[in-house]
C-alpha cells in the first residue's frame, strides 16, 4: 500500500517526545487507520494505553504497527503486548526497545491467544534467554506467522533450543536469529529442526557458532531452503572448503557470507572484517560454487580484490543465468557495490569510486578504469575517483591513468602514494583528453621538475583544462628561503591565462616569494576562495634561533601587501579561507604594518565567508 494512502500513518521521522507523541496519537488515530508507524518517537505509558485500547477495539482496521526504537518502558511494553495478543495485526515491529524477561513473559502469554500475525520483529531488544523461551513457547499459537525476526538479542543455547523444539508446529518461512550468542549445542538443535521444517525457506544464523558440516546437512536435507545468511559466524575453518563444495548441490538462491571468525575464544562477538576470499583457495571455491550451482542468483560477501572482480568477469562471461555478487565492504570503504554477471554491469551507492586498500599490482590498478566505466548510480555514470593512500607505484598509477583518458572527472584524488615523475607523461596525456575539476596530488614523490612540466601543459597548451581545485606538494633540492621555484612561476602563468582556479592547497618546500608570485596574478581573475600553504620552513622558525632574516621579513611584508590588494582592493574577490601558519603565526608580529594589514585582511575574509554562508542558506 502506498505511503500517501490516507489510511496509513508514518510518523517515523518526527522524533517526538512523550507529550508530543501523545498529542499526535490522539489527533491522528482513527478506526480507518490500517498501518501505524510511530518508530523513533517516545511512547509513554499513556500513549501505550491509547494504542492498546485502539488495538482491542472490535471495529479497528489496524493491520500493521511499528514501534521501532520507541523507548518503551517495561510497563508501556507490557500494556501494548497484552493488546497485540487480542488484536487483528498482521505485522508488528518493536525492534530496538529494551525488553526484559517480565515483558517477554507477558508477550508470550498474550501471543498464545493466537493473533493473525504474519510478521513479528523483535531485533536488537536485548531479550534474555528466559524471555526468548517465553516467546518461543507461544509460536505454535501463531498459525499465520511466516516471518520471525529476532536478530541481536541474547537467546543463547536455551532460547535457540526452545525455538527448535516448537519449529515443527509452526508455518515459519523465514527465521532471523543472527547475533544471539548461540553456541554449538543450540545451533545444532536448531539446524536439525530447520532441516525437518516443511515451510522454512530462509535462515539467517549469522554471528553465532556454527558447525558447517551440520549446516550443509540441513540445507541439503531441506530443499525448500533458498536463502541462507551466515556472515560473521564462528566456524571451524577446516570445514569451509567442504561446505562451499556441498552448496553446489543445494537449492540456494541467495547466500550471504560476509566474513567468518575461525576462533571460538575469546567469547566476543565483534564485527568481522571479511578477508576469507582474499585467499586463492576459497576464492576458487566461491567461483566454482557460482559457476556450477543451478539456482544461485545472489551471492553477498564482504570484500574482494580488484583483480578478483575482474577474474569473475572473465569466468562468468558465458554463464547461462544472471547472478549478482554484492561486495559489502568494497575497497574497505563500508560501501556496498553490486556486480552483475555475465553482462558486466556495476551498481554503486555513490558517484565516487574510492579504494582504501593498497594497490600494488598493475593489473589491479588497470581494473579501476574497467569497474569505474561500468558502474552507475541511479542510472548515471560515476564522476570521481579517490585512490589516496593506496601505496601506488609509477607502474600502477600509469596503468590506472591509461584507462581514464577521455573521462571527464569531478574529483581525482591520487595523493599519498609512492609514484614519482614517471607518471607525468601519462598525467599530461590524460589532461589533454579530459577535464578534471578537482585534482589532488599532494604527498607523492613527484619532484618540482615533474610538477612544473605538468603545470606547463596548462600554461602553454590547454589553460581551459586546468582544474578548478589544485593541491600538490613541492619537493625540491633548492632549500633556499629566498628562492622563487619555477613551479610557482608556471602556476602564475596559468593564473595569468585567466584559468578559474578556485582552490589552491600546497605544501612542501615553499617560500613567501613563491606564494607572492602567484598571489600577484590572482586579481586578474579573482575567483579563488581557498588558499592553503603548509611549508617545510615552519620547523626552521619554531624556536627563537636562528634570528629572523631581514630579507625574509621583507618578503612576508610584501606578501601581506599582495594579499591585501587581492582581498581588500580587488573588486569581486571571494577569498574566504586562507591558511599560511608561517605567515600568520610567526612573521605576523615582526612588523606593525603587517599586523595592520592582517586585521583588514582577516575582516574581509570573515565578510566573504558570511556572504558565502548566506548564499548557501538562500539556495536551500
Amino acid at each position: 500500500m502506498e505511503e500517501d494512502d490516507e489510511n496509513i500513518i508514518n510518523a517515523s521521522d518526527k522524533g517526538l517526545w512523550n507529550a508530543m507523541s501523545l498529542s499526535f496519537i490522539k489527533e491522528k488515530l482513527t478506526d480507518n487507520i490500517t498501518h501505524l508507524d510511530l518508530s523513533s518517537n517516545h511512547i509513554s505509558v499513556e500513549s501505550a494505553q491509547i494504542i492498546a485500547g485502539f488495538l482491542s477495539k472490535k471495529d479497528s482496521h489496524l493491520q500493521g504497527l511499528a514501534l521501532v526504537n520507541s523507548h518503551l518502558s517495561t510497563r508501556a511494553s507490557k500494556i501494548i503486548f497484552e493488546a497485540v495478543g487480542s488484536s487483528k495485526l498482521y505485522e508488528f515491529y518493536a525492534d530496538n526497545n529494551i525488553l526484559v524477561q517480565e515483558a517477554c513473559e507477558v508477550f508470550g502469554k498474550a501471543l498464545k491467544n493466537g493473533p493473525p500475525l504474519e510478521v513479528l520483529s523483535l531485533c536488537g531488544c536485548q531479550i534474555p534467554s528466559e524471555g526468548g523461551i517465553a516467546i518461543a513457547e507461544s509460536l505454535p499459537s501463531l498459525k499465520n506467522l511466516m516471518h520471525l525476526r529476532l536478530e541481536s538479542n541474547s537467546f543463547f543455547d536455551f532460547g535457540a533450543q526452545a525455538i527448535a523444539k516448537v519449529l515443527k508446529d509452526t508455518k515459519i518461512q523465514s527465521l532471523n536469529i543472527a547475533d544471539n550468542e548461540i553456541w554449538l549445542e543450540g545451533t545444532n538443535e536448531l539446524l536439525e529442526a530447520v532441516a525437518n521444517s516443511k515451510f522454512m525457506k530462509s535462515l539467517d544464523i549469522s554471528y553465532n557458532i556454527l558447525d558447517l558440516d551440520n549446516l550443509a546437512k540441513c540445507v541439503l536435507a531441506n530443499t525448500n531452503i533458498t536463502e541462507l545468511a551466515i556472515s560473521g559466524a564462528k566456524i571451524p575453518i577446516l570445514q569451509l572448503s567442504s561446505f562451499l563444495e556441498k552448496m553446489v548441490n543445494s537449492n540456494l538462491q541467495i547466500l550471504i557470507m560476509d566474513g567468518f571468525d575461525p576462533n571460538q575464544l575469546p567469547v566476543a562477538w565483534a564485527r568481522i572484517q571479511d578477508t576469507i576470499f582474499k585467499q586463492p583457495e576459497y576464492f576458487d571455491l566461491l567461483q566454482n560454487l557460482i559457476l556450477n550451482s543451478k539456482t544461485l542468483v545472489d551471492v553477498r560477501v564482504g570484500y574482494l580484490e580488484l583483480d578478483q572482480i575482474a577474474t569473475m568477469q572473465e569466468t562468468f562471461a558465458h554463464l547461462k543465468r544472471e547472478i549478482s555478487v554484492s561486495v559489502h565492504d568494497f575497497g574497505r570503504t563500508g560501501n556496498c557495490w553490486v556486480f552483475n554477471y555475465p553482462e558486466f554491469t556495476v551498481l554503486s551507492p555513490t558517484k565516487l569510486f574510492k579504494w582504501g586498500e593498497p594497490i600494488l599490482n598493475p593489473n589491479s590498478a588497470f581494473q579501476i578504469g574497467n569497474i569505474f566505466s561500468s558502474a552507475k548510480v541511479d542510472g548515471e555514470m560515476l564522476n570521481s575517483i579517490d585512490v589516496s593512500g593506496c601505496q601506488m607505484t609509477d607502474e600502477c598509477m600509469n596503468q590506472m591513468l591509461s584507462v581514464l583518458r577521455r573521462l571527464d572527472l569531478d574529483i581525482l584524488d591520487i595523493s599519498n602514494n609512492n609514484f614519482g615523475d614517471e607518471v607525468i607523461e601519462q598525467l599530461i596525456s590524460m589532461a589533454g583528453s579530459c577535464k578534471v575539476r578537482d585534482f589532488h596530488c599532494e604527498k607523492n614523490k613527484i619532484t618540482d621538475i615533474g610538477l612544473e612540466l605538468f603545470l606547463a601543459f596548462f600554461a602553454k597548451e590547454l589553460p581551459e583544462n586546468c582544474p578548478k581545485e589544485l593541491s600538490f606538494t613541492v619537493i625540491s633540492e633548492d632549500k633556499s628561503p629566498y628562492s622563487v621555484h619555477p613551479v610557482f612561476q608556471t602556476l602564475a602563468e596559468i593564473v595569468k591565462q585567466g584559468c578559474d582556479i578556485e582552490s589552491l592547497c600546497i605544501d612542501g618546500q615553499i617560500t613567501s616569494f613563491d606564494v607572492k608570485t602567484v598571489v600577484d596574478e590572482f586579481p586578474v581573475n579573482p575567483v579563488i576562495h581557498e588558499l592553503s600553504v603548509e611549508t617545510e620552513m615552519m620547523k626552521d622558525y619554531s624556536s627563537p634561533d636562528p634570528p629572523i632574516d631581514e630579507t625574509i621579513t621583507r618578503g612576508f611584508i610584501d606578501l601581506y601587501t599582495s594579499l591585501h590588494k587581492l582581498i581588500c582592493e580587488t573588486e569581486g574577490s571571494v577569498l574566504r579561507d586562507f591558511k599560511f601558519p608561517l605567515l600568520t603565526e610567526i612573521f605576523l608580529y615582526c612588523d606593525a604594518t603587517g599586523v595592520k594589514l592582517w586585521r583588514e585582511i582577516n575582516a574581509k575574509l570573515e565578510e566573504n565567508f558570511n556572504k558565502y554562508k548566506e548564499s548557501l542558506n538562500n539556495n536551500k
